[in-house]
Parts: structure tokens; sequence; C-alpha cells
């Protein structure tokens, strides 16, 4: 690979290329697990995904799982949720352990010196609520939430159960773009590495409403912003459990 960038280096006149190993290995492995989030979401699409791999009968066996009640509806939310989780979170944790040799606390995951800190996210609850509120009543957020819908009593056991995996994904995410990419990146890009994580951020809410994927824009900055300087990403779970 040196040979190779050297002999590519010299036939244009560049200047010396410095490859940073943790770099690279950051962008390409997020551009690659982004795309998977993109490609596999939806039951049919991870159905065929499990059955390329493991065969049929554990791809039955997967889909009979997923299936709950003969619901549909929730059989695609629950592979969305699954796939969010494992590209987001299983994926990109293993990278950090098993490729870079380093510890998942160095990504985010930590608490400690956080609660002094919470008053920033009680601001930013009491600024959000009634812009969160407003939009709330738009005919686009009407038309795209809430995702899961209870006709009947039945479902309530399939909601809570939705609901689970819906708080896993969302961990999922923070952690994917404020731990993985934001502070796998910091060492080489410092403050500017929260903006290369709010780009892809933004994109991944393209086809919700306009307001929203705009939001994430600033939403990515301020948590970006807050993640970098308090080495957590936990610091809003924790505010929520209070």
């Amino acid at each position: 690979m040196n040979k190779l960038l050297t002999a590519f280096k010299d036939y244009f006149f560049l200047p010396e290329i410095n490859i940073d190993r943790k770099v690279t290995l950051i962008f390409i492995s997020a551009a690659v697990l982004l795309v998977f989030s993109e490609y596999y979401d939806s039951a049919s699409e991870i159905f065929a995904l499990i059955r390329g791999i493991l065969g049929e009968n554990t791809a039955s066996k997967y889909a009979q799982l997923t299936l709950l009640n003969n619901d549909f509806e929730l059989q695609n939310l629950l592979n969305w949720g699954l796939n969010c989780i494992l590209v987001f979170l299983v994926f990109p944790a293993l990278i950090v352990k098993l490729v870079l040799k380093e510890n998942l606390s160095d990504y985010g995951f930590q608490l400690k010196g956080i609660a002094k800190h919470k008053w920033i996210y009680l601001l930013l609850t009491a600024f959000m609520l009634p812009v969160v509120f407003i939009i709330s009543k738009t005919p686009a957020f009407l038309h795209k939430y809430p995702f899961y819908h209870i006709s009947s009593k039945a479902q309530l056991s399939s909601f809570l159960l939705w609901e689970i995996i819906y708080i896993l994904q969302f961990i999922s995410i923070e952690f994917f773009f404020r731990g993985f990419l934001l502070h796998g990146l910091k060492h080489r890009f410092g403050y500017y590495s929260v903006l290369f994580a709010v780009v892809p951020y933004c994109m991944i809410h393209f086809g919700k409403p306009m307001p929203e994927t705009l939001g994430t824009i600033v939403a990515g900055c301020v948590l970006g912003f807050l993640s970098l300087n308090t080495n957590s990403i936990l610091l809003v779970f924790w505010y929520m459990l209070q």
C-alpha cells in the first residue's frame, strides 16, 4: 500500500501523503454501514440476506420471530429497528473493540462527570418542547407519525416491544454519529469532527418532514459539541431518568 501511494504521489507530483489508519477505517466503515442501513432495512431484504448467508431454515425462523400476530406493520418496524441497532451500534462497537483495540468509554459510553452538565439539557428541553409541539401539528408531521398504529388492546404487548426497539435504535444512532464518528475523528479534526458527523446524520432523515430534517443540522451540531466536550453520549439518557 505504501509503495502504491508513493508511486501515485510521484506520478502526480503530490506532497507527502500521511495516511491516518484510524481515520481511514472510520470513514470507510461508516460509508459501508450507511449503505447497509439503506439497502437492508425492510423485512424482505433482511430475510433475503439471512437466507443467503445462513440458509432457508434460519431465515424462516427469523421471519416467524418478527412476525407477531401476523402484524406486517410491526414486522417491518422491528426489522428497521434491528437494522439500526446492528448498523449503528453492534458493528461499530465491534470495530472499536476488535479492530481499533480501544474502549467504548472513549467513544461516549461513560457516565463519569456528566451530572454537572444536566442544566444544559434542561435548557435545551425548555427551548425544544414548544418547537416540537408546533411542528407536531403540521400535516407533514401527522402524515409521517406515529410509526406504529394501535387499533386494539391486543396490540399493546406488540406496542411495548416496538417502544423498546425504538429506544434502542435511538441509542444506537446517538452512538454512531456522536460516538463512533465524532470521537473516532476528533484526534485529527478537532471540532470539525462535529461537522463531519452532521452531514450523514442529516441525510438519514431524508424522506421525513423537511422542518425535522433541517432541524437535525442544528441538533447534530449542538449534541455533537456537547458530546465532544463532555466525552459522553449518555447525558441525554441520564437526564431522561431523573
